[in-house]
């Protein structure tokens, strides 16, 4: 268990069901009647979309295509990752090729995208992004939208009060960023006390209850990946000023940004956040890039 990749971690773990699916659609999408037995879960594990992990697709009723993603890093980038995605999805759906060329048209499941964001409550409630924000130019050729909901926990999220277990998964997970970040409890105990707390509180308890040591693995390696990045940025600043002294400044910054875009999947302006360098000097490095 403690080897598990991060897509097996608590959101997709909890979600992994039909019937739980089903709850979830029904929350953003009221009124839907779609039943656990409309649903066929199809997710591609080959190809997560970065930094929006344990992503669920599955098909709802044969008429939807219905992807679930979850980040706790917001990101304005989703639109163009669900691209990729779907693209993938419907590649995987037509497997005779030829048929592409056909007179006849191929008929496919319509797309539906939501993303569940968890880490700033200070975000709204609901957001839709559109693939046509990161167009250079304005166009109405083509068009993608992604429904992002806040599902950080407080008392009046509307979300949370539409499916018992997404309010759960919040609460849970607000339980052991108080304990570890604001009570700087060592995280294998915030991770203890709040599922005790929570499994006496009727919270998850008879998920708790069933799975209790798998919990702690998968919320470890939720809280590891994020020390990583931590890390790894870290690593890239001390990097670029060891290659700035030695090939010079410019130099130096342009290969630490690459070197962070490849491993991190970050885009260049990222990258350069990252580093730290200021906006008029990053207007500079972007054609070298």
């Amino acid at each position: 268990m403690a080897n598990r990749e991060y897509k097996d971690s608590l959101f997709r773990f909890l979600f992994r069901e039909p019937p739980a699916l089903c709850s979830l659609y029904g929350a953003v999408r009221p009124g839907s009647n779609l039943s656990a037995k409309d649903i066929h879960p199809n997710t591609l594990d080959s190809i997560l979309m970065d930094r929006i992990k344990n992503d669920i697709s599955f098909l709802a009723a044969g008429q939807y295509i219905v992807l679930f993603g979850h980040q706790s890093t917001w990101s304005y980038n989703i639109p163009l990752r669900c691209l990729w995605y779907i693209s993938e999805l419907y590649r995987h759906m037509i497997p005779n090729k030829k048929a592409m060329y056909r007179e006849k048209i191929i008929q496919v499941p319509a797309p539906q995208f939501f993303v569940f964001h968890i880490g700033d409550s200070e975000k709204p409630d609901k957001t839709t992004l559109h693939l046509s924000e990161a167009f250079l130019a304005p166009s109405n050729r083509m068009e993608l939208s992604v429904t992002v909901l806040n599902i950080t926990y407080t008392q009046n999220r509307p979300i949370l009060k539409k499916c018992p277990l997404l309010h759960d998964y919040s609460f849970f997970v607000n339980e052991v960023e108080t304990r570890y970040k604001k009570e700087h409890m060592p995280l294998d105990a915030a991770i203890r006390h709040s599922m005790d707390y929570c499994h006496k509180s009727g919270i998850l308890s008879e998920f708790i209850h069933t799975h209790y040591e798998e919990v702690i693995n998968m919320v470890t390696l939720w809280y590891d990946e994020k020390e990583a990045r931590e890390y790894w940025r870290e690593e890239a600043r001390e990097e670029w000023m060891e290659k700035g002294m030695e090939k010079g400044m410019e130099k130096g910054r342009i290969e630490s940004i690459r070197s962070l875009m490849q491993t991190m999947h970050l885009s260049s302006t990222e990258a350069m956040n990252a580093l730290l360098i200021p906006p008029d000097q990053q207007k500079q490095l972007e054609p070298l890039l």
